[in-house]
Parts: C-alpha cells; structure tokens; sequence
C-alpha cells in the first residue's frame, strides 16, 4: 500500500509506503532499547564497583548486569534484521 505526496515539482511526487513507516517506528523503538540498556548496565556496573565483591548483593547485581548484556545482544540481532529488511524493501521500491 503506498500513499502519494505532491512534491513541489509536478509529476515528482514520491511514494511513502505504511511498512517503511513501521519500519522506522520500529527502528527507532530499537534504538531507544539500546539506549535505555546502555544506560542500565552503566548503572549496574556503577552499583557492583560500590558492593563487596563476594557478597549476595553482588552476585545479583552480576546477574543482572548478564541479563542486561544477553537482551543488548538480542536487540542489535533484531536492530540487524530491521536494517536487512529495510535495505530490502528500499530495493523494491
């Protein structure tokens, strides 16, 4: 499904399709992830320097900070794949 635009210049008017609007909606939700997780394991990182290091609360804090790590890594997997299909999709069009 594609919607056109008039541009300024008659019979220049450029196709806008509703995928390649979710697909950067999409890409900008995966950047915001990124940045939130970012932000969460600098915290958790900051937390962990202040714990003793044999500590239980240590110990939760590595865990979660292995969390943080495993869903970074899936989101730059999916950030991957958005950036596969939208190279694809701008090659049809």
């Amino acid at each position: 499904m594609a919607v056109r635009f008039p541009s300024p210049r008659p019979g220049n008017g450029r196709a806008l399709s509703v995928k390649d609007d979710r697909l950067k909606k999409f890409r900008e939700s995966i950047h915001d992830a990124r940045n939130y997780l970012t932000a969460l394991r600098l915290n958790l990182e900051v937390a962990l320097d202040g714990v003793e290091r044999n500590s239980e609360s240590a110990v939760s804090l590595r865990e979660a900070l292995e969390q943080v790590e495993s869903l970074t890594r899936e989101i730059e997997d999916i950030r991957n794949l958005v950036l596969e299909m939208s190279e694809t999709s701008q090659r049809r069009s």
